[in-house]
Formats: structure tokens, C-alpha cells, sequence
């Protein structure tokens, strides 16, 4: 009896010891962890969530994801089998954004944008590249002193070379289609000095719901589009530049006149979204979606009703 006794004291003992190295084990993973800056953890967490998310909108013909990819733009827009992905956030992202895309059984990427040549637009676009089969690939033209050398937009250089796909220059007013989706490009009408005018600009159409994608497009594109003429009109609206107040002008609202519009937008150091910016989209009764509040933000539509789904609930 006092054997056993002393065996079962001795098993607890060993449990204890045993459940005690774990939690120091595990505290130092996390230690290192943070110490060398790593986003392990969050990068495993958003994958899990995003990839139960994604399908939220499988009932609908069409669907705009607006990924939660933090201060950064990554949009995938998939119609009736067909799929158009705009930008693809930082390169520390690259596996949530591939996660996200194989989540939604994407094996085709009929048009790739990236809508300007930032390393938050850029990022992990090359792993894109690498991973689908792209069929088109759109990008703007800059001017030689403006052409970037850090090493996400070498590596999707390299990646389109590898598989022989060319860069497409975007044409102001063209129009074409993409399976049911009509695409018009709107900007850049110039070859602009600042970079983020040089962005890509399109309107995509499906039936009777309209999208605008604007990338970090300031106010003199803006003020280009409207002298232009063109018909911004559109029930959705990703503002310009992480809602930052170079972008998004009361003129350009006016044309656009949004009921929705959606801000990519994570902690920056310069705390966007700008308040002036919000508080135009107020004024003007536009329902405001963000990414750091929502999560990813899905618009879903059968060319009638528009229906949006958030990741979380706001904060």
C-alpha cells in the first residue's frame, strides 16, 4: 500500500514537471518569436479565419474580396468562373493571399492587375504568378528613374518572365470583358511624376452593380477622370490611398456618388484612415467598410441585390 502510494506521488510529481516544461518551452517559442519580429502566429491565425471566410459568398454569381492584408491592397474578384486579382498586399502576406485564392478552388487567374508598382501593391504578387496560371497580366508604365529595384517587384519580374507572360499596359478608355464582367480603364490618362497616380484605375460592371477600383490614385488622376469624362458612377467604392486625404476628393465623390465603399487600411504610422476622409464619406451617407475593423470584406451580388459579409464583427 505505501509503495503505491509513494508511485502515485511520484507520477504527479513527473506530470507536473512534465506540464511545466511545456509552459516554459512554449513561453520561450513566443519570446523568440517576438523578439525577432516574426508574424508566425498571426500568419497562422489569419490563414485558419480567412479560409473558413472565403466561401461565405459561394451562393452568389459574383463576389469582390477585399482581404484584411493590413496597410496594403489585395483584391480578388471571381464572376461565373472567372477570376481578376488586383494587387497582392506585402510580401510577409503572400501565403494568405495564395491560402485565401486556394480556399475559393482558384486554379485560373484570367486578368492579374497591379495596379502600381509599391511594395504594398506588389509584395507577394510573384508567388502568384508562381503558384496559378495566369492568363493576363496588367501593370502601368513608368517613366525610367521611376522604376523600382526592391527585391518583391524584381522577383515578379523574374516570376513573369519564367512563364512567358507580358506585361500589358493599361489603355484609358478601353473597354473589354472578362467572361460576364464588363472592364473599362479609366487612369493613368498620363505618365505621372508621382507614382501613385500612376495607378490603375478600372470600373468593373456586372449587370446592373458597379465596382470602382481606384489603387492609391491621388486627386490629380481624380481631377484627370472627371475632365475626361468618363462615367465613374458605381455602387462601390475602394477609396484611394488607405483613405489617406491625398485621394478621395468631394468632386470625385460626386461623380462616383458610392453607396458602399471599402477601405484596405491596417496600423500605420501615419494613422489612416485620414478623420477628414471619413468624415466626408459621412457626409455624403456612404456606408463605410474598413479591413482593421472588419476583417476581409466580401461584396456579393447576382447583378441586382448587393449583399456585404464581414470577417468580424465591428470593433
Amino acid at each position: 500500500m505505501h509503495n503505491n502510494f509513494r508511485s502515485i506521488q511520484k507520477k504527479k510529481r513527473l506530470l507536473i514537471l512534465a506540464i511545466s516544461l511545456m509552459i516554459i518551452f512554449s513561453a520561450a517559442v513566443i519570446a523568440i518569436i517576438e523578439a525577432f519580429g516574426l508574424q508566425v502566429w498571426s500568419g497562422i491565425f489569419k490563414t485558419c479565419s480567412v479560409g473558413e471566410f472565403s466561401g461565405t459568398a459561394n451562393d452568389y454569381p459574383m463576389s469582390v474580396h477585399v482581404l484584411d492584408v493590413g496597410k496594403a491592397d489585395c483584391i480578388f474578384i471571381t464572376c461565373e468562373g472567372k477570376n481578376i486579382l488586383i494587387d497582392a498586399g506585402e510580401t510577409s502576406i503572400y501565403k494568405v493571399v495564395n491560402e485565401y485564392m486556394r480556399k475559393m478552388k482558384v486554379k485560373t487567374i484570367d486578368q492579374l492587375i497591379l495596379s502600381h508598382q509599391h511594395s504594398d501593391h506588389v509584395g507577394g504578387m510573384g508567388y502568384v504568378v508562381d503558384e496559378f496560371d495566369v492568363k493576363s497580366f496588367m501593370m502601368p508604365r513608368l517613366k525610367d528613374d521611376m522604376i523600382p529595384t526592391f527585391k518583391s517587384y524584381e522577383r515578379l519580374l523574374k516570376s513573369l518572365d519564367k512563364k512567358g507572360i507580358k506585361a500589358e499596359e493599361p489603355e484609358p478608355g478601353r473597354v473589354y470583358y472578362i467572361g460576364p464582367m464588363r472592364i473599362e480603364v479609366l487612369s493613368p490618362l498620363l505618365q505621372y511624376d508621382n507614382m501613385n497616380n500612376n495607378s490603375v484605375v478600372i470600373k468593373i460592371t456586372y449587370k446592373n452593380r458597379s465596382f470602382l477600383f481606384t489603387g492609391d490614385a491621388e486627386k490629380k488622376s481624380e481631377r484627370d477622370m472627371i475632365a475626361a469624362g468618363y462615367d465613374l458612377k458605381a455602387d462601390v467604392l475602394k477609396v484611394g490611398h488607405h483613405g489617406s486625404k491625398t485621394s478621395t476628393s468631394q468632386a470625385f465623390l460626386n461623380k462616383v456618388a458610392p453607396t458602399y465603399a471599402v477601405i484596405s487600411v491596417g496600423e500605420y504610422k501615419n494613422k489612416l484612415p485620414k478623420k477628414e476622409i471619413l468624415d466626408r464619406l459621412e457626409k455624403n451617407n456612404i456606408k463605410v467598410y474598413r479591413t482593421d475593423w472588419l476583417g476581409t470584406v466580401i461584396f456579393a451580388t447576382n447583378g441586382e441585390d448587393l449583399k456585404v459579409f464581414c470577417e468580424k464583427e465591428s470593433a
